[in-house]
């Protein structure tokens, strides 16, 4: 089971209610234990407090601005499922994405596993799916990019396409983790105060 983590500040109401239906709709019920939305106090407090109605979700309102990382960390010290789930505010979860998330942190609790992002056109909402032989890289100033697989790894993962890729990097928004791993490491740096 997880928990599912989601942080926002003043997100369109229309988008968070999106991201958490789509977690709900597109899941096995039985492994979502609950989703927890830190609202990283918004101008408005209703926004959180009208998705606290549907079932396992939870909000918790930071008393004053806390920042991404913070309010990451509050939702994880609230979390009782043993593995945690931090999504977006303004995603949507695609049919069966979390089944293979969770399974490779269960052969392996020290795995930090990221799903491939597709895209949705921000112009007219076409929907795009990423390619499966992308992993996580670095730019020559250490900001994060998506590099493609050598035909090496690519011929490996033939047979199983959802086979973990080894990569220096994750984007970082949308990952899954072990709660007791994710511990040990020291969670997130606190005195980050932006991404």
């Amino acid at each position: 089971q997880t928990t599912v983590i989601i942080t926002f500040h003043n997100e369109a109401r229309s988008a968070l209610l999106r991201t958490v239906v789509s977690v709900l709709n597109r899941s096995p019920d039985h492994l979502v234990k609950e989703i927890i939305l830190v609202d990283d106090y918004s101008d408005n407090p209703d926004d959180g407090l009208e998705l606290a109605k549907i079932q396992k979700v939870k909000v918790l309102r930071n008393d004053r601005r806390q920042g991404l990382i913070r309010s990451r960390v509050n939702g994880a010290d609230a979390a009782t499922a043993p593995v945690l789930t931090f999504l977006d505010s303004h995603c949507e979860c695609n049919v069966h994405w979390l089944e293979p998330l969770l399974e490779r942190v269960a052969e392996d609790p020290t795995r930090v596993v990221s799903p491939i992002i597709d895209v949705i056109n921000m112009d007219n909402f076409q929907y795009v799916g990423a390619s499966a032989n992308l992993k996580g890289g670095f730019e020559w100033n250490l900001v994060f990019k998506w590099d493609y697989m050598s035909g090496d790894e690519i011929h490996k993962r033939r047979d199983n396409p959802t086979a973990p890729i080894r990569t220096p990097m994750i984007a970082g928004g949308l990952f899954v983790i072990d709660k007791a791993f994710f511990e040990k490491l020291g969670k997130y740096d606190m005195m980050m105060d932006v991404w």
